[in-house]
């Protein structure tokens, strides 16, 4: 059915101009995520996952915020707040069911590591106590371990031990947290048992997953910097650094609890857990500019953010900041709403002279990362206001629109501005899903999910501007060739009529609409009564006009006459040995006629892997890339107008190395000769030495069927020698 989009003369009227050229920044693959805590009563709820994927949010955020500095993964338990009480805990929310959650979801995760708390048990084993430490890198490694190890590593002479801590915890090696991941419960008492490493303790952690969960994003503790540092007190955020309570043992200005001790101890976390596995990237907390820089300085006048870069930034993929606004009491929107707006620019790019007080986000990761800015991503890992909506005014429903207006607003706000991550807090409140077993649909999981209607990951966000402050607007480019058009009325009472204008790009004619305001709410309950609609308007184009009724979110997609995005294939899972030459042709469609030029590129991946502009990838792993999990992402784009393009991401397991070994012989006229046996793919060389210190290389052979024999066919012209082998790539 066909609607035609209706125009009644209003007052108001607003102007909105889109530039499908005009690229701001692409939707990052973490760019929607959600928070999650320990304290969720529906983690093991059948059809969470199912909604999740509805809602278009694809990365969670585990364990919590401040349940995070106490939470400790492999036990399940927690420490003890500052006054010495004990959190809820949720069922199905230990990170076992947590990683089942995520494949159900098809979702990546950002774990907040325990960064509060150090884990000690009372006297009975039964109980976590206080502390007298906050945590400690080898739990976070272990963890590391646990989500990313390789099991085969378990009993070999290459696994990595992660040693024992100050409060007597002995986290064992990769290989044990891996096979134990691999493992039933059944299936790991048994192999515990026989290598005598057996507690019972870890059983809920055998939950039979043999890949390792990929889990690349590591935050380094929640909101480090309100532990009482700042203005005494014990604080809001555990850390057991300092004992409890604050009148005992001061914490303002105590430099255990400091951003440089902080960000020193992110080295130290970041060091031990890229040990583990050098490909995840880890993350440190900043505050949140401008408003932050009015609480965040110590008697010395200086501020948290770059006292912890300052330690820290070289160890770093990504910072964290949180925003709530507080728009006071029984808000009806004119509070709440301008403050997207008002301060996410600043917070991400900073003002004036971008200095000190004046600096954003991005100022100081150029300031402590000036050679390769573009490698620290931001998160912001919890957002929403502190304040309150009035629920209805007049009979009009408020507190949902408004709410579903400022969050989505703020997601792509922030999507705009080239930020990686975006969580709302939080997966169980009523704005989202709840916390009942219903699970019901609220305000920002509709807005949620109209966003994504328009900005999928790789779509890319351009520019769009309005001439009116009530009428907000987003745009994007997508992949598959179409644009997307958010337009936010957030004036209460009175409908706008916006004109439209889309420039560099033919559209469509016709398109489709969502929209979601007042009609879908009742005037006493938050929750959404009704779903957004979705209606195909045939009055589209490249010029168009649009009434937005009153807090209102109207969604437009619109095809593009010109152009197709080309579709990349994907393919399935490598594993290969160090040495083997991973080849393959990427292959891609394109349904644009005449057909168009396609060309490859990678965005990403180890240094040596290439591909050709026709699609022929190939990388032949060296000794180095043994026992990891490599990820390459792969574009393809066409020469349309505008080109368009696709991304795929491919994982290449490289095996652990296995070392040769070597038998000698004898053969006629005094020659001496080597049987080598080892791994097929590396390439091997022979080197001899006279005095085991200096060696010259005999003989080189490239990934040999093996076993293969060399003989020394001058052994009469050399002195007694010592024989070694080597491995490679490279070699010399």
């Amino acid at each position: 059915m066909l609607f035609a989009l209706m125009f009644p003369g209003i007052g108001l009227s607003a102007n909105v101009t889109v530039n499908v050229t005009s690229n701001l920044f692409p939707v990052a693959g973490t760019a929607y995520g959600m928070h999650t805590s320990v304290y969720d009563n529906q983690n093991g709820n059948v059809s969470l996952p199912a909604r999740l994927i509805e809602s278009g949010v694809s990365t969670l955020r585990y364990s919590g915020g401040g349940y995070a500095d106490v939470f400790h993964w492999s036990v399940n338990k927690m420490s003890p707040w500052q006054d010495g009480s004990y959190g809820y805990q949720g069922g199905s929310t230990d990170f076992g069911h947590f990683v089942g959650l995520l494949d159900n979801a098809q979702a990546q995760a950002v774990i907040t590591i325990n960064f509060g708390s150090g884990q000690l048990w009372d006297a009975g084993h039964t109980q976590l106590v206080a502390p007298s430490t906050n945590a400690e890198p080898p739990e976070a490694a272990a963890w590391v371990a646990y989500a990313n190890g390789n099991a085969s590593l378990f009993g070999a002479g290459n696994d990595i031990a992660l040693g024992t801590d100050s409060q007597g915890n002995n986290w064992r090696t990769v290989g044990f947290w891996a096979k134990l991941r691999s493992s039933t419960p059944a299936v790991y008492q048994t192999w515990a048992t026989a290598a005598g490493v057996y507690d019972a303790t870890f059983s809920f952690l055998a939950i039979n997953h043999p890949n390792p969960v990929g889990i690349k994003y590591w935050e380094i503790g929640n909101e480090t910097f309100g532990t009482g540092f700042y203005g005494g007190g014990d604080g809001y955020s555990v850390n057991y650094a300092v004992p409890y309570p604050d009148s005992l043992f001061a914490r303002q200005d105590n430099p255990a609890l400091s951003p440089a001790t902080y960000g020193q101890q992110v080295k130290a976390f970041s060091l031990a857990m890229k040990a583990v596995d050098p490909t995840i990237k880890i993350g440190a907390v900043a505050s949140t500019p401008l408003g932050d820089y009015s609480w965040d300085v110590d008697s010395l006048g200086q501020h948290w953010t770059p006292q912890v870069l300052a330690q820290c930034a070289t160890n770093i993929d990504f910072i964290i900041a949180h925003w709530y606004f507080y728009n006071g009491n029984n808000d009806k929107g004119s509070s709440l709403l301008p403050s997207v707006a008002a301060n996410i620019p600043a917070m991400i790019n900073g003002t004036g002279s971008h200095t000190d007080t004046s600096s954003g986000l991005k100022d100081w990761i150029n300031q402590y990362r000036p050679n390769d800015p573009a490698n620290v991503s931001i998160f912001i890992t919890e957002f929403g206001y502190t304040g309150s909506v009035t629920n209805a005014i007049n009979g009009s429903p408020i507190l949902g629109p408004v709410t579903a207006l400022f969050d989505v607003d703020a997601y792509a706000t922030w999507m705009s501005y080239g930020v990686s991550n975006i969580c709302f807090l939080e997966m169980n409140k009523p704005p989202f899903l709840g916390d009942a077993a219903s699970l019901t649909r609220g305000e920002t999981f509709y807005a949620i999910k109209l966003l994504h209607a328009m900005a999928i990951p790789g779509d890319t966000l351009v520019q769009a501007t309005s001439d009116t402050s009530t009428v907000r607007v987003h745009a994007t480019r997508e992949q598959n060739g179409r644009v997307g058009l958010m337009l936010l009325n957030e004036n209460r009472t009175t409908p706008q009529t916006v004109n439209v204008t889309i420039t560099n790009a033919v559209l469509s004619g016709t398109g489709t609409q969502y929209q979601l305001g007042t009609n879908n709410f009742t005037s006493t309950q938050e929750t959404p009564s009704s779903a957004p609609s979705s209606n195909t308007v045939a009055t589209l184009g490249n010029t168009f006009s649009v009434t937005l009724p009153p807090y209102s979110l109207t969604v437009f997609v619109i095809p593009m006459l010109t152009n197709t995005a080309p579709v990349l294939s994907s393919l399935g899972f490598f594993p290969v040995n160090v040495g083997q030459t991973v080849a393959f042709n990427a292959s891609a469609t394109d349904t644009d006629q005449p057909p168009q030029t396609l060309t490859f590129s990678l965005l990403g991946g180890p240094g040596n892997a290439t591909v050709s502009t026709a699609g022929a990838f190939s990388w032949r792993p060296a000794v180095t890339n043994a026992n990891t999990i490599s990820t390459f992402t792969l574009k393809v784009a066409d020469n349309g107008t505008p080109s368009l393009s696709a991304t795929q991401r491919y994982i290449i397991t490289v095996n652990p190395l296995t070392p040769p070994s070597a038998s000698s012989y004898t053969g006629g006229n005094g020659h001496f000769g080597l049987q080598i046996t080892g791994q097929s793919g590396p390439d091997y060389a022979v080197q001899v030495s006279s005095n085991l210190a200096g060696w010259s290389t005999l003989f080189i052979t490239n990934s040999p069927a093996m076993p293969f024999v060399w003989t020394d066919t001058n052994l009469a012209t050399r002195p007694d020698q010592f024989y070694r082998i080597k491995v490679g790539p490279p070699l010399p």
